[in-house]
């Protein structure tokens, strides 16, 4: 590279007493000398016009036809043809890439981007009115500096008062040392004399407690009397309400809701338009069982083929056997085994041991008649199997809630004969 284009690129770099651009001028000066002037022409970049580009080696004229280019170095302009294109496309390449645009420029597209001589001057004007404004900012923090000196002054006065009454701290915390030792001796001397005053005190309340509580002794002694004898009569009342009171109803609550039939609100059976959670059904089945093994112990009947194991969700019937037993689940998963073999065999023995203690109370009292005709695993003409012949869940249902009616009914015989099977 060229001294002339090192010399130019410093000068464009800093920016300060330098004129390395390319200016557009508007007259026609007479033509600076041969010896620091060269001319040529160079197309716009914007444009695409030709334009005469004047170079030199000292500043010129303000009425420049076309623009010129100042180049420090004098000896540039003497430069061979080849030299000096290949220098000025160094500076024009230069100048596109610190302003971002394509070089050169003719004198109407330097006015269209802001690079009128009167734009500089703007900038010229800004800059100086900045380069005010900072020395003013600085003359500020001098003046903020020479104050945080006048201030560093005050803080170590204040430091000296602050050591001075520290001093005069520590003397008035041995002085309330001494005072508060002596008040503790006060303090000792007031408690004790205290405490004297309390006893004596004390030794009146209890002359006095012990005439009170006398009184106080005899009137409870008075009022317990009269609460037990309150005790009484209503121990008698509730005893005779108790003796009145069905206890299986109250424990196993038989009823209906719509066409089911329930035990302490637990339908039992299902419908297409009102499915049951086989859980519920499950937990229905473990109600009937307590309730019927309950009956079974109160009657004292002991079933032939069947017996009924309680075991809540999952209660089980054993069906006798010469030999052993063989175990039925009244209970199905949580899908419902609807087909099981075992669930239906475990329904239809439950129905037999029902079926078996109806018996039982018909032959002890001959003119009471069972709700629900039974017959095998049969209630009503309905059977309890899910896999019968013709089986529905209307017909399973009803069947459910006819031997409802018939566990009902066994309730009620035990209700009203209880001295009867109670001195059985």
């Amino acid at each position: 590279m060229s001294a002339a284009f090192k010399t130019a690129a410093k000068s464009a770099s800093t920016g300060i007493g330098r004129r390395s651009q390319t200016v557009v001028q508007q007259q026609t000066p007479p033509p600076p000398s041969a010896s620091a002037v060269q001319q040529r022409y160079y197309v716009c970049q914007k444009c695409r016009r030709s334009f005469k580009l004047v170079l030199s080696n000292k500043p010129l004229g303000k009425n420049i036809d076309g623009g010129f280019l100042w180049i420090e170095d004098a000896c540039a302009v003497d430069l061979s043809p080849i030299q000096l294109h290949a220098t000025v496309s160094s500076l024009l390449q230069y100048a596109s890439d610190k302003t971002k645009s394509d070089m050169p420029l003719c004198k109407e597209c330097c006015e269209s981007v802001g690079w009128a001589p009167g734009g500089l001057a703007d900038c010229l004007r800004t800059s100086e009115h900045d380069a005010q404004v900072y020395q003013t900012q600085l003359a500020a923090l001098e003046s903020q500096e020479r104050a945080m000196g006048d201030l560093d002054e005050a803080a170590e006065e204040i430091e000296k008062d602050l050591a001075r009454i520290e001093a005069e701290e520590q003397e008035l915390l041995r002085q309330l040392e001494g005072i508060e030792g002596e008040v503790c001796n006060v303090d000792k001397e007031l408690m004790r004399a205290v405490e004297a005053k309390r006893e004596s005190e004390q030794t009146a309340a209890e002359l006095w407690q012990n005439v009170f509580d006398f009184a106080v002794e005899h009137h409870y002694l008075r009022e317990t009397i009269d609460s037990y004898e309150r005790y009484v009569i209503l121990a008698d009342e509730e005893l005779g309400r108790l003796a009145n009171t069905n206890l299986l109803n109250e424990a196993f609550h038989i009823w209906y809701e719509g066409h089911f039939g329930t035990i302490n609100k637990l339908r039992l059976g299902r419908l297409p338009s009102q499915p049951v959670e086989q859980n519920e059904i499950n937990a229905a089945w473990g109600y009937l069982a307590q309730l019927l093994n309950t009956l079974l112990n109160i009657w004292g009947v002991h079933t032939a083929k069947y017996r009924v194991v309680p075991k809540g969700s999952f209660s089980v019937v054993l069906k006798l056997g010469p030999k052993s037993s063989n175990l039925l689940e009244l209970w199905a998963g949580a899908t419902g085994l609807w087909a099981s073999t075992r669930y239906d065999n475990a329904m239809t023995g439950f129905a037999c041991c029902v079926d078996d203690l109806c018996k039982h109370c018909i032959n002890l009292f001959p003119d009471e008649v069972v709700p629900c005709k039974m017959e095998d695993d049969r209630i009503e003409g309905y059977s309890v199997k899910l896999s019968a012949p013709s089986q529905t869940d209307e017909s399973w249902t009803k069947a459910l809630k006819h031997l409802l009616m018939n566990l009902k009914w066994l309730v009620c015989m035990t209700a009203c004969h209880k001295n009867f099977h109670t001195a059985t």
